[in-house]
């Protein structure tokens, strides 16, 4: 796909049809407008010298690789400055849909709720304590009696796992270009990892423990137990260092959420890929494991879960307790939908470990320093969702504890 260039003065003199323009409507690090329904023109707010992420990886995708599950880049306005350009603007088909994954994953999450307030735990809770690896490979739509109480909800996250392995296996095809050609898992990348990791717990950490006292009880309890299991929780991260396997790394998503991508019925659309926009532009074109990716989307949907959970401020300690099983429930199985649908796809790709142990060092090192970094953003931003990320901290505990007594 080749892009025409004009001056200003010749695009200003273009006569044509009147175009019908709306601002999206939705909450972006860029501002996007919708043309006549059709098309959408995304300007970028931040402007930096270099590759623009989002641009980039949407053009890579559209003209080098068959993955159709985003909107394909139909032109751009590129910024030339002493021999070098960046995008300011990108234009992409409009593609209506049903709303995104939150908006639908937090429905879901409370019809599973409605559905199973009558019904003893064990008829819909197949994974209870399962890890995440183990629950994922246990997984089927069939699982237990009462698996049609998901509606299409199974189907629409395993789905939602397979659109995410062929984006990975789509970005990992390149072989020519530099900036997407897959890079080794090696010993350098793995230390960085581990540095920055146990940096981040850390500082987490020390925060938690300084604003202890400001906090409600109950989430200075929580707290209370992750402080005594920091040592515990910060070993995995030093066990990257050792970890020898020929896996790749590779572009990614960077900032991988139910935010991110669109539902149509059963399926799903890929949706901005500039990474996290805080970020320095350097790291956001950087390549990694994609079980980042996994990593984030496995949070988001514990967070939908959590938030179904922690909005319903009026209810008893009793209804608390038995929404939380449920919801739980729901979690473990979009989980477990969303894993197998992932592994199923990318079974065989460069990017994924052999080794079982390796995968399962990686993706659990992902989330919990996800978790970590949750965790810092809600103390500092949204003091009243700090459950969750700690709630995500407590369940990887348990985890570790659980391994080490196998």
């Amino acid at each position: 796909m080749g892009f025409s260039t004009c001056t200003f003065e010749q695009a200003c003199s273009i006569e044509g049809p009147r175009v019908q323009v709306r601002p999206l409507g939705v909450e972006q690090s860029n501002s996007s407008v919708v043309l006549d329904e059709h098309a959408i023109l995304k300007l970028y707010r931040r402007v930096e010298e270099g590759s623009n992420p989002d641009f980039a990886i949407s053009l890579q995708l559209t003209e080098h690789t068959d993955f159709t599950s985003l909107p394909p880049v139909a032109g751009g306005i590129m910024l030339n400055r002493e021999g070098r350009s960046t995008a300011v603007a990108m234009l992409q088909p409009f593609l209506a849909g049903d709303g995104d994954g939150w908006t639908y994953a937090l429905q879901s999450a409370q019809e599973f709720l409605g559905r199973t307030l009558d019904l003893p735990e064990e008829q819909f809770r197949p994974f209870a304590g399962m890890p995440l690896l183990a629950a994922a490979a246990a997984y089927t739509q069939s699982n237990g009696p009462n698996a049609e109480l998901f509606g299409d909800g199974l189907t629409v996250f395993e789905n939602l796992g397979t659109r995410t392995a062929e984006f990975h296996v789509a970005l990992a095809s390149s072989t020519r270009q530099p900036a997407f050609k897959p890079e080794a898992v090696d010993e350098a990348y793995l230390l960085r990892l581990a540095d920055v990791f146990s940096r981040q717990a850390h500082q987490a950490l020390e925060h938690l423990n300084a604003h202890l006292r400001d906090l409600p009880v109950d989430v200075q309890d929580r707290i209370n137990l992750i402080l005594a299991e920091g040592t515990r929780l910060t070993r995995r991260f030093h066990q990257l260092a050792a970890m020898k396997s020929r896996a790749t790394r590779i572009r990614c998503h960077g900032d991988y959420h139910l935010g991110q991508v669109l539902r149509r019925g059963t399926d799903w659309i890929l949706l901005d890929f500039e990474g996290e926009p805080l970020r320095p532009l350097s790291e956001r074109q950087e390549k990694h494991s994609p079980l980042k990716d996994v990593a984030g989307m496995i949070r988001s949907l514990a967070y939908a879960a959590m938030h179904v959970l922690y909005s319903r401020q009026e209810t008893s300690g009793e209804e608390r307790a038995c929404w939380a099983i449920r919801l739980h429930a729901w979690e473990e199985w979009a989980q477990a939908a969303f894993l197998h649908g992932y592994l199923a796809r990318a079974a065989g790709a460069s990017f994924l470990p052999v080794r079982e142990k390796h995968l399962e060092l990686l993706l659990t090192s992902f989330l919990l320093n996800k978790a970590f970094y949750e965790t810092e953003y809600e103390l500092n931003n949204r003091p009243g969702w700090l459950r969750i990320p700690l709630e995500g901290i407590l369940t990887l505990v348990t985890g570790e504890r659980n391994e080490e007594t196998a």
